[in-house]
Formats: structure tokens, sequence, C-alpha cells
């Protein structure tokens, strides 16, 4: 199934910017998965990694705690 491209931008911000995860993105744009797993890598072979965009749009602004806040939070959710 094709999606539209205003669909697939906004599952990308809804992952930059509201850090959904895969499934979040997933539950709230109505496809699997696997779907949105899909398109993130397609987005990458075109120069496009949804992940340094998330990290970026979080420490963007930000001191170092933020850094620092940012780092902690990713280590506990491993």
């Amino acid at each position: 199934m094709a999606y539209s491209p205003e669909k697939i931008a906004a599952a990308r911000a809804a992952y930059v910017y509201e850090a959904l995860n895969l499934v979040g993105v997933a539950e709230r744009f109505n496809v699997t998965r696997g779907t949105v797993n899909r398109w993130k890598n397609t987005a990458l072979t075109k120069g496009d990694d949804w992940d340094r965009a998330r990290t970026a749009a979080r420490l963007s602004g930000q001191g170092a705690e933020a850094v620092t806040a940012a780092v902690l939070e990713d280590f506990l959710l491993l």
C-alpha cells in the first residue's frame, strides 16, 4: 500500500520531535511497526537519519545539563 508523503512526514515529526518510539508512531498513524521501520530505513538511504534528527532536536538550544539528561535517559531506556 502506498502512503502519502504527508503521512510519512507526520510520522517522522512524531518520532523526531515528540520522541515517540516506532511502536507509538505506528499506533498513532494506524500502520504496522514494520511500515514505520521501512519509512525510516528508506529515509536513511536518502540521507535523512531520523535518529540524528531526533538527537539534534533534543539537544538544540539546550546546555550541558540537557545533554547529560538525554544521555542518562537513553542509558536507562536501554
